[in-house]
């Protein structure tokens, strides 16, 4: 997902003998910043949706979902995801509100 990236240093050393040579350093840094992805594109009842992302450094992946006559529906505000229970007009069927 691109949440991590690689820094290369390059440091100048003095030796025996005031000799200077350098020394190249790659580290990779993990980006422990949250970040999240709508596919729906917010709070959208009649299409289902994931959002996914980085969270505390883990990848995440959350769909919408019906549960006992509701919509879960879950979007992304700051970089996090958050979730809203919608009823439904009709019905909800596969993470989204359909007509019967």
């Amino acid at each position: 997902m691109g949440c991590s990236k690689q820094e290369t240093q390059i440091t100048g050393l003095t030796v025996a003998g005031g000799q200077q040579v350098s020394a190249q350093t790659t580290v990779t840094i993990q980006d422990l910043r949250g970040s999240c992805v709508d596919s729906d594109d917010g709070i959208t009842v009649d299409r289902a949706g994931k959002v996914s992302g980085v969270l505390d450094g883990e990848e995440y992946t959350i769909y919408d979902e019906c549960i006992a006559g509701l919509l879960v529906e879950y979007y992304c505000e700051d970089n996090n995801y958050g979730n809203q229970n919608i009823r439904c007009p009709e019905e909800c069927s596969g993470g989204a509100c359909t007509a019967i």
